[in-house]
């Protein structure tokens, strides 16, 4: 497989998206990006189209002259400012290019913050190291929530054994989330789920808001140390999981992924176990109608390829499902950064591009990624699935549900009715060439 030194139509998102994404998230919690205007308004700008929410975050605003002199007069001012003004429970102060590349010590300039506005001691600065040349956007996500859980003052505490945490992965929607929460609800367990998208972001909002309002505060989030069990969604959150287990000895299960009825069963077991209930009847019958949602699809889904582009826990946990259950063929897996060991011998995983994308999507049924892949499905010819960061070009997306088996089963439908749709528009065409009436 071919591959250039360059991108040529971008499926990258920097960690600077990725931890801003995170911080919006958390309740009361305001980013500031350590860096130039222009990268604060390239994140807001695709968050805003994405969410069509108010998506609240700021920035010091380095200048030129500010970069070469070096002092904390941005920082400080910018800290002061927001605090004041947007008066947030918690601050995530995100570094970009320009202040990592210049070197600047922001764990030093927090220090040296506080000495001189001691009245804001009480609001936490959390400093995550993002430059845009490290990672992608699931990067820096990992990068904030991993930020968090390190420097907020949490202490081991008294194991409270209806309460789990569940480390949430970039790849689930806020509707995703709000799935999550409905699901462990049902086996009578608490959950502090981080990030909890689907509390900021999943709509509802009525009033102009300076900082995510969320279900969790900053208290509830400092509880993390009495749960009785953690639970890691997608790959990229194993590390975060295993940081929690030997701070704190809490169990983790690690999953990589809730679509599909191998993923999901392995979910829903999990929650039975921990909360030593059995499953309630509902979900077995969502399972069922998931399996029945495969069956009346298979025909459809027989002979038919995707290629895919999106994050890596985003892109194999849809590889995978669509690969080991549908029977679809995987043109190839596109990722924009590749974890250790990600590998599948179904399919070959690449670390590319949409420009990548398009080369290799001939003969494909369907395109699975953003709307950036708007330009790929047009040229080619080939129906658009849209999925992952950003969606700009339709309504609602945000709120859609891929995971558990209610999830799985829209997905098989959606991705079923395309291939129905090629399907019957080949027939009609083969019947005015033979010269039957369609």
């Amino acid at each position: 497989m071919n591959h250039r030194n360059l991108h040529v139509n971008p499926l990258k998102k920097s960690s600077v998206f990725g931890a801003t994404l995170a911080m919006l998230g958390i309740d009361q919690a305001l980013a500031l990006h350590h860096g130039s205007q222009g990268c604060t308004a390239f994140t807001k700008n695709i968050l805003t189209q994405h969410f069509r929410e108010i998506t609240p975050m700021q920035t010091t605003a380095l200048c030129d002259i500010a970069t070469i002199m070096g002092d904390d007069v941005n920082l400080h001012e910018g800290l002061n400012t927001i605090i004041t003004k947007a008066q947030p429970r918690l601050v995530g102060l995100i570094t970009t290019g320009v202040s990592e590349t210049k070197g600047d010590d922001v764990e030093g300039g927090v220090r040296r913050f506080y000495e001189k506005y001691p009245q804001h001691a009480g609001v936490p600065v959390i400093t995550i190291n993002t430059p845009d040349y490290q990672g992608d956007a699931q990067w820096g996500y990992v990068q904030a929530v991993q930020a968090l859980l390190d420097q907020l003052p949490i202490a081991k505490q008294p194991v409270n054994s209806r309460q789990i945490t569940v480390l949430a992965s970039m790849a689930l929607t806020p509707g995703d989330a709000e799935e999550l929460k409905e699901i462990i609800a049902d086996f009578d367990l608490e959950a502090i789920v981080l990030p909890d998208l689907g509390a900021t972001m999943g709509g509802g909002v009525d009033h102009y808001i300076k900082v995510p309002e969320g279900d969790y505060p900053l208290e509830k989030l400092l509880q993390v140390g009495a749960s009785a069990h953690t639970i890691a969604i997608g790959a990229s959150m194993e590390e975060v999981a295993r940081s929690l287990q030997e701070r704190f000895g809490t169990p983790i299960s690690l999953l990589p992924s809730l679509i599909g009825v191998h993923n999901s069963d392995n979910f829903i077991m999990a929650l039975s176990r921990i909360s030593a209930k059995p499953v309630p009847q509902k979900y077995s019958r969502q399972r069922r109608q998931l399996l029945d949602a495969m069956l009346d699809s298979h025909f459809f889904y027989n002979g038919k390829s995707v290629i895919i582009a999106a994050e890596s826990d985003l892109a194999l946990s849809m590889a995978d499902f669509l690969h080991h259950e549908t029977g679809l063929d995987i043109a190839c897996a596109i990722v924009s950064h590749r974890l250790p060991g990600e590998s599948d011998p179904h399919y070959p995983i690449l670390t590319g591009d949409l420009g990548d994308l398009e080369d290799l999507a001939n003969g494909c049924s369907a395109i699975i990624t953003n709307s950036n892949g708007i330009l790929a499905s047009t040229r080619k010819n080939i129906p658009l699935l849209r999925v992952g960061y950003p969606i700009k070009d339709r309504l609602g997306e945000q709120l859609k549900v891929f995971i558990g088996y209610r999830g799985s089963r829209n997905l098989v439908y959606e991705l079923g009715n395309i291939f129905l749709e090629q399907d019957e528009e080949a027939s009609f065409h083969y019947k005015n060439i033979r010269g039957v009436p369609a």
